[in-house]
């Protein structure tokens, strides 16, 4: 039997989603909680596909952001807070490696980006956050 987690937080301005993550998260950004879980920030990164491929290629990236403004910034992530990471953000659009989402060799393991229904998150290491 499988199970999902799902955790619902809320900051004073109500724009916490509920904790669960997925290969493809539209207007939605993963926080990190602190600075050393962040990898590496890209600039000029044409889309949400591309920043995905780019996490896919760094082995440490279990996480990845895309923000869709002026200078199209792709955030590669090691670890996201342990709960309470899923902010809702309208242009951007995050994701993880983790669950079958990583590409391997141009293909996304046949899950087109759709959550998959069995996570349970308890099998992951988030690294803790502070606050």
């Amino acid at each position: 039997m499988s199970f999902v987690y799902i955790f619902l937080f809320a900051d004073d301005k109500g724009n916490l989603l509920p904790d669960q993550i997925s290969c493809l998260d539209n207007g939605v950004k993963y926080l990190t909680g602190s600075k050393g879980n962040k990898l590496q920030t890209i600039f000029n990164v044409e889309s949400a596909q591309t920043c995905r491929e780019y996490c896919s290629e760094n082995r440490e990236c279990l996480y990845w952001t895309w923000v869709n403004k002026k200078n199209r910034k792709c955030n590669l992530k090691r670890a996201i807070k342990s709960s309470g990471f899923r902010k809702q953000k309208r242009k951007a659009t995050s994701g993880t490696m983790l669950n079958g989402c990583r590409i391997d060799n141009g293909n996304n393991n046949n899950n087109n980006g759709q959550q998959n229904q069995n996570l349970d998150l308890t099998r992951y290491f988030f690294k803790k956050s502070r606050f």
